[in-house]
């Protein structure tokens, strides 16, 4: 198997759990637990979905007692190079609500689909020379700017701290959990004053608290570390007893919950570490919000193109704390005026304020409003990074770019 997490269910299991609706759960011994295939389900039989085929590569295994990430976390980095369109989508894997693992077998590429760039269009597939390259330019080498870090050398161990990035202990539970840069710039956003905060959920699991932005109406975009518990197993996208272990919040206080999700290719939880540049996951969710109105779109902005919009970089989030750790939260709050202070081809670092429950929400800009480049009420907002954390090397936030995975996302919603 790719991942250590991922096993098959084996035969000398300790034994069948309680029924859960229609599945079985199954004790593995080792603190975790798995679902039993269903009788008519053929493991061995290929399966194709849209442009995709796919085939199955073992049950989940879920923890019986989750917990949040609270330690950070560790990555080597450039272990793995930059993978063209193509490549990502075959290094895909998919975790359905019966707890199957699914690797990607093969992909019908004349269906592929290599997007125009909507929020600029003279960037017209910029980054990539064909579906089956990545295109090595300035993008590569990144952006480092007087005052900035380079990026580690290959090979070097970087930490960083994922969901609850911080500075101080704010309730005295020998936990770390805030980081502000000097000031608590952010701003409550109830009721939602534009359209880009129609867009953004928030999601709480036995993982924690995330945030997420809707791409479409049954579809979110957030962080893949928003999946895993402390020990590295996953959380199950089905609840015991049936119903979703997800629950997705919009601005108008409806709920659903998820029934699939797309793991980013590379993200691997205690394998090769859990490499921030990696760090995005697409759900489906079980149903659209009644209410739906509005998403947003994954940016294609190159670097030159960043760099003319700073610092008018947007942030929206649900963090679980405001005023420098004196109140809990469960509004949406904005962060603007973002530095973009640091690129390469797959991350962004900034500077901005942050509490866990951020991790997974958009850095974002708007190019279409009627000054440049502001976002107004009626504008919509482009992607250009997912939260992930904050980077112990960079001193800085840190987040996967929209750029290197837009392509990825859309070709996996488009086929699902």
């Amino acid at each position: 198997m790719r991942y250590g997490m991922f096993a098959l269910l084996a035969a000398t299991a300790c034994g069948q759990l309680a029924d859960d609706a229609e599945l079985r759960r199954i004790d593995n011994g080792d603190g975790t637990w798995s679902y039993t295939l269903a009788p008519d389900f053929d493991p061995d039989l290929p399966v194709s979905d849209g442009l995709m085929t796919w085939r199955y590569a073992g049950q989940m295994k879920y923890p019986f007692n989750p917990q949040p990430i609270r330690e950070p976390l560790e990555y080597v980095h450039g272990a793995r190079p930059n993978l063209s369109p193509v490549e990502q989508l075959l290094a895909t894997q998919k975790e359905d609500s019966e707890g199957r693992l699914w690797e990607a077998l093969s992909i019908d590429e004349d269906r592929l689909v290599l997007p125009d760039d909507e929020d600029d269009p003279s960037e017209e597939g910029a980054g990539f020379e064909g579906l089956r390259s990545y295109s090595v330019d300035e993008e590569v080498y990144g952006f480092s700017p007087e005052g900035e870090k380079p990026d580690p050398q290959v090979g070097e161990v970087v930490r960083w701290s994922p969901t609850s990035w911080d500075i101080r202990d704010c309730n005295n539970d020998n936990i770390d959990d805030w980081f502000v840069w000097g000031s608590d710039g952010r701003r409550i956003e109830s009721p939602p004053s534009g359209r880009r905060e129609e867009a953004v959920v928030s999601i709480n699991s036995t993982a924690g608290g995330c945030t997420g932005t809707l791409l479409r109406s049954r579809w979110v975009l957030t962080a893949a570390h928003c999946t895993y518990t402390q020990g590295g197993t996953s959380v199950s996208a089905r609840r015991r007893g049936g119903g979703s272990n997800y629950t997705v919040r919009n601005y108008a206080g409806e709920t659903v919950g998820i029934d699939a999700m797309w793991r980013a290719p590379g993200y691997a939880f205690g394998s090769n570490g859990s490499d921030p540049n990696d760090d995005y996951v697409l759900f489906r969710l079980n149903a659209s919000f009644p209410s739906f109105s509005r998403d947003m779109d994954i940016s294609n902005a190159s670097n030159s193109r960043i760099n003319s919009v700073d610092p008018k970089f947007h942030n929206l989030g649900y963090p679980g704390r405001l005023n420098r750790c004196n109140s809990l939260n469960t509004n949406m709050v904005s962060g603007s005026n973002i530095n973009i202070t640091g690129k390469n081809s797959r991350n962004l670092r900034w500077k901005g304020d942050g509490s866990g429950g951020h991790s997974g929400g958009p850095i974002f800009y708007c190019p279409g409003g009627p000054e440049v480049d502001i976002c107004y009420w009626n504008t919509d907002g482009f992607v250009v990074a997912v939260v992930a954390g904050y980077s112990n090397y960079y001193d800085r936030l840190i987040g996967p770019r929209g750029k290197y995975f837009r392509t990825w996302a859309i070709n996996l919603m488009n086929a699902n």
